[in-house]
């Protein structure tokens, strides 16, 4: 996902990364949830293209049905 985009302050980057782990760390995972969530958000007011999100907290409850075969 990143790598299609050259990481003009690598420094920068670090310090998201690690201020993001310890989000993690110090309050959970739920917590970062919400705020990835909520820049992702942010993000897409402001016109940042960010990827598509292509997960989704729903579980499929339909149950699966073998395949019917069919003579000819």
């Amino acid at each position: 996902m990143t790598n299609q985009l050259p990481d003009r302050d690598p420094e920068e980057t670090a310090e998201w990364a690690e201020s993001l782990d310890a989000l993690i760390r110090e309050q959970g995972t739920e917590r970062a949830q919400y705020i990835m969530r909520s820049l992702l958000q942010r993000a897409g007011a402001q016109s940042v293209g960010v990827p598509m999100v292509t997960t989704t907290d729903y579980v499929n409850t339909i149950p699966k049905r073998p395949p019917i075969s069919s003579a000819g």
